[in-house]
C-alpha cells in the first residue's frame, strides 16, 4: 500500500470517527431543522384553498352505442383551459384579483381515488389558493363553470337538437289528438252516413297507429336527452368553499428542514475535534 493510499484511510477513518463521536450534534441539527421547517410552515401567513370538483362528461355517438374522444375525455385539457390568458383575465377582473396571481396560483388535479375504465373521464378538481376567502372561492367556481361551457359543446349542440326533435313530436301528437277527436265526434254523429262513417274508422285506426310510433320515437329521444344531460354533458359536481391552509407545504418544508439539519449537524461533528484541539493546545500553553 503506498503512502498516499495510507493517508486516505487514514483520513477516512477519522471522518468517520469524528461522525460517530459527533451523532448527537447530527441529530440534534435534524431535530432543530424539523423544528425550523414546521415553523416556517405555519408562519408564511393566512391562506385559503378553494376546490371544485368537475365531471367533464362523456361524450357518446349518436347511436349511443360507443365513446368518443374529444377535450372531455382528456384531463390535461382542464388545466388549459383554467389557465386560458382571456378566462384568468376575466375571472381576476370579476373577482378582484390580479390576473398574474390568479394563474399562479391556479391548479388542476384528478380526485384521488376516483376508478376509471380505459377510455372514461376521471373527476378533476380545479383548485385555486389566495388570501381572501370569497374571492379564492369565486374564483374556483367560475373557472370550474368556464370549464363545463367549454368541453360541452358537443352536448349542448346534442341537447338542442334533441330538444327540438321533442317539441316537433309534442306538437305532432297534439295535432293527431285533434284529428282523432274529430273522428271520435263523427263516428258517434248517427246523421253521418254508415258508409262515410266507415271510411273516418279506417283512417282513424291508421291515425291511432302513427301516435303510437310517434309515443315510443319520443320516449326514445327523452331518454336520449337524459343520457345527453347526465351523463355525455359536463357538470360541476360540488361547489367551492374556501377553507385555511398552511402558506407552505408542511411536508416539504419539514424534509428541506431536516436535510439542512443534517448537512449543518455533519459539517458541525466534523469540525468538533478541530476545536476541541485548539481549545486543549490554547490550555496547555
Amino acid at each position: 500500500m503506498s503512502e498516499l493510499e495510507r493517508e486516505v484511510e487514514i483520513d477516512v477513518g477519522n471522518l468517520g470517527r469524528s461522525l460517530l463521536r459527533g451523532w448527537w450534534i447530527i441529530v440534534l441539527a435534524i431535530v432543530v431543522g424539523v423544528v425550523v421547517g414546521l415553523l416556517v410552515a405555519r408562519g408564511g401567513g393566512e391562506l385559503f384553498q378553494a376546490r371544485v370538483a368537475v365531471y367533464l362528461g362523456q361524450p357518446l355517438s349518436t347511436s349511443g352505442s360507443s365513446q368518443l374522444q374529444s377535450l372531455q375525455t382528456n384531463p390535461s385539457s382542464v388545466g388549459q383551459i383554467v389557465r386560458g390568458q382571456e378566462l384568468v383575465r376575466a375571472t381576476a377582473e370579476e373577482v378582484g384579483m390580479a390576473p398574474s396571481a390568479l394563474r399562479r396560483n391556479t391548479s388542476t388535479r384528478t380526485v384521488a381515488g376516483a376508478l376509471t375504465r380505459n377510455g372514461q373521464t376521471p373527476l378533476i378538481e380545479v383548485i385555486v389558493r389566495g388570501k381572501d376567502r370569497e374571492k379564492v372561492a369565486q374564483a374556483a367556481n367560475l373557472l370550474a363553470a368556464a370549464v363545463v361551457a367549454n368541453v360541452s359543446n358537443y352536448a349542448d349542440a346534442k341537447i338542442m337538437n334533441l330538444e327540438e326533435v321533442i317539441a316537433e313530436q309534442d306538437r305532432e301528437l297534439a295535432r293527431i289528438d285533434e284529428s282523432l277527436a274529430r273522428s271520435d265526434g263523427l263516428l258517434g254523429d248517427e246523421t253521418v252516413p254508415a258508409t262515410e262513417r266507415a271510411v273516418i274508422a279506417i283512417a282513424s285506426d291508421g291515425t291511432s297507429q302513427r301516435r303510437g310510433s310517434l309515443v315510443d320515437s319520443r320516449a326514445k329521444a327523452q331518454l336520449d336527452l337524459t343520457v345527453a344531460q347526465e351523463v355525455e354533458r359536463g357538470r360541476v359536481v360540488s361547489t367551492a368553499s374556501a377553507t385555511k391552509v398552511d402558506a407552505r407545504s408542511r411536508r416539504s418544508s419539514v424534509v428541506v428542514g431536516a436535510v439542512v439539519g443534517a448537512i449543518v449537524g455533519i459539517v458541525l461533528a466534523l469540525l468538533l475535534p478541530v476545536v476541541r484541539s485548539r481549545a486543549s493546545r490554547q490550555t496547555g500553553g
